[in-house]
């Protein structure tokens, strides 16, 4: 009997536990995405002054094999838990060094999942498709560092940069095609049943760090484009935020702070722009009833966030701009005089002395927070509806094609039933 309640307070025991540690499993936040990105080091191609974006491509130079060695000893003193380069050769030679550090192996040991289609995620160095630079197209083979070919590869980069995805470089992708194979890469990279990193470092290319950056992030500083391009082994990381956006944490070794009221504003457009955009290029890969329904759904989510977002920030900024009485030194000494002469007529407490400018302030403060709520309220009410109008939507779409389906399907069945 004894034997059998302590089998049974055990099995009390491990119950509790398994549903303690499910609980707690379940309340821990996903962890943050934070990418190091690395531009290869120098290839034949820079040597040379040209533009070539062909898949391989050249290798690094003596001078590119001594900069993938010094950049591996400054990225192994930040934790990483991951090693990723593209198709190319000079971003996989230029990670060799970094994976022998990571590893703790000599550089000739060092193992490479050389199948983009069929990435072996075990490999020392992981190679994804999608992380290849930007097909030059028609500029092909033209100088890097002047000319019309330079200029006419970035020109529907920095259009891209814009939310203008749609321009396409002459002879090769468009901002779209480009933004969605990047954006491949990365949930591969994150994939717990794949990539499983939450802190990788991604040897990468040029333009494609640059622009893949300015065009997703919440912060961005389209300048740094013109006074500070990347150099061979120079880097840019970024972190995922839990609503799926990304912030630019630094550039080229560079700090980079949260983004002014002008760049709120432009990212706002920008987003507003880029979701129907999105959403066609989207339903041309897959022009299921699903797919349409999403589109919309997504359409009308960017919508509403862009008057949100705006309204919000508008508020913030005027917030911002809102008298800051403790910091204004005239306007203390002015409110300690006054104060004097008021406790010298009358005995106030400290609860009834007003000081210049605090009810405005306080006023303006309570104003903007009470239009923040009612603004949060009216689009919660929005989306909702809007959510609620979309089921409805699909729910008929749904049925539309059903029907549509059984009706083409009948003749056959009959002919079928007539046969047999």
């Amino acid at each position: 009997m004894r034997h059998a309640s302590n089998k049974k307070v055990l099995g009390v025991v491990g119950a509790v536990l398994v549903a303690a540690l499910a609980l707690i499993v379940a309340v821990i936040p996903a962890g943050a995405l934070t990418v190091t990105f690395v531009r290869h080091g120098e290839s034949q191609a820079n040597a040379d002054g040209i533009i070539d974006t062909k898949v391989p491509g050249p290798g690094l130079t003596q001078t590119g094999r001594e900069q993938a060695d010094k950049v591996a000893t400054v990225l192994i003193e930040t934790p990483h838990d991951g090693v990723f380069a593209s198709t190319m050769i000079r971003t996989q030679q230029t990670a060799r060094p970094y994976a022998a550090l990571f590893k703790n192996k000599p550089t000739g040991q060092v193992t490479v999942s050389d199948d983009p289609d069929n990435p072996d995620f075990g490999k020392d160095i992981v190679v994804l498709n999608g992380l290849q630079e930007i097909n030059a197209g028609i500029f092909e083979g033209s100088s890097e560092d002047s000319g019309l070919g330079r200029l006419g590869y970035a020109l529907a980069p920095v259009a891209w940069t814009l939310g203008l995805r749609f321009v396409r470089i002459p002879g090769s992708e468009d901002g779209n095609e480009f933004d969605a194979r990047m954006d491949a890469a990365l949930e591969q990279i994150a994939d717990p049943t794949q990539g499983d990193s939450e802190n990788p470092v991604v040897f990468s290319h040029g333009a494609t760090i640059m622009f893949w950056t300015m065009m997703n992030v919440a912060n961005p500083d389209l300048t740094l484009l013109l006074s500070h391009q990347l150099d061979n082994t120079e880097t840019v990381v970024v972190e995922k935020n839990d609503d799926g956006s990304w912030t630019l944490k630094s550039w080229a070794g560079q700090e980079v702070g949260p983004a002014n009221l002008p760049t709120q504003l432009f990212v706002n457009t920008r987003d507003l722009i880029v979701a129907p955009q999105t959403a066609l290029y989207n339903f041309s890969r897959d022009a299921s009833a699903e797919t349409g329904v999403a589109a919309v759904r997504d359409v009308a989510d960017a919508t509403v966030k862009f008057a949100t977002e705006t309204v919000k920030d508008l508020g913030n900024g005027a917030r911002s701009l809102a008298p800051a009485q403790q910091n204004n030194t005239s306007v203390s000494k002015l409110a300690a005089m006054r104060a004097e002469k008021d406790s010298a007529a009358t005995d106030l407490t400290g609860g009834n002395k007003v000081r210049p400018g605090s009810r405005i302030a306080s006023t303006l403060e309570s104003n903007i927070q009470q239009t923040n709520e009612g603004v949060d309220g009216a689009v919660r009410d929005v989306r909702n509806e809007v959510s609620r109008s979309l089921k409805k939507a699909g729910e008929a779409v749904k049925k539309v094609a059903d029907a549509a389906r059984d009706a083409a399907k009948a003749p056959r069945d009959r002919a079928e039933k007539d046969a047999a």
